[in-house]
């Protein structure tokens, strides 16, 4: 339970916001408004966010897109996201940044970035995939600041739907026309490295950290301690 208390003084009526707490009265905060109607109004919202167990959002700080992010986020995601994966949500950053940088995370509603969505596609011709993986983004950063209290809800996304095409596998001759020019260069790296790629299926991530340690020519397998769902798995070697 909670009311208004109001109070005449020489430079006018002033309001508090009384909260009931165990039966006592406790006088909060003095409210910056000037009439009763406009205390009631935060008293109905104070009560409405109240019985929804959710912060007061008239009380709630408001906060920088791109301070949150940089300050917040991006140091939680570095722990928590492949280095690949963190060096594309920085990609997408410098687009959110130009559309949001000097706006507070209140002001990101769903009808912005429903505009959003629509001027990339229809205005900046983008591919619905490269939105979809950018709102995704954002998507995260307001679920963060939604978890620390600092918005009250989360604005509804909804991502483009996607056709899904079957995948482009190369053929054998197609293969083998790659293998032979790589082959043919004076540095064998290339080639090397194509080699392994096409008889382990290894991820380009996977690849690059591997390590002559990683071979075990005994069990005939390579050994992947950074895969991209952090599992250790080992992968048999064929005879190529």
């Amino acid at each position: 339970m909670a009311y208004i208390k109001s109070r005449r003084t020489l430079t006018g009526m002033t309001y508090h916001l009384v909260d009931v707490i165990n039966g006592e009265p406790k006088t909060g905060k003095l409210l910056g408004v000037k009439s009763r109607k406009e205390a009631d109004q935060y008293l109905y919202k104070y009560l409405g966010d109240k019985a929804d167990n959710r912060p007061n959002s008239l009380l709630l700080e408001k906060v920088n897109f791109r301070s949150f992010v940089e300050n917040t986020y991006l140091p939680i995601a570095k722990i928590h996201k492949t280095d690949k994966t963190y060096r594309a949500d920085l990609e997408h950053l410098k687009h959110l940044y130009a559309t949001w940088e000097n706006c507070t995370l209140d002001k990101i509603t769903a009808d912005a970035i429903s505009l959003f969505q629509i001027e990339a596609v229809n205005k900046k011709g983008l591919a619905k995939k490269t939105v979809n993986n950018r709102l995704a983004l954002l998507s995260a950063i307001l679920r963060c600041a939604y978890k620390k209290s600092i918005i009250i809800r989360m604005p509804e996304i909804k991502l483009f739907k996607l056709d899904k095409l079957p995948p482009r596998c190369f053929s054998d001759i197609e293969v083998n026309t790659i293998l032979t020019k790589a082959e043919k260069q004076t540095d064998k790296t290339i080639y090397n490295f194509l080699v392994v790629f096409l008889n382990s299926g290894l991820r380009l991530t996977e690849m690059r950290c591997l390590k002559l340690s990683d071979i075990d020519l005994v069990a005939k397998q390579l050994i992947v301690n950074k895969s991209k769902n952090h599992k250790f798995r080992a992968i048999p070697i064929n005879a190529d």
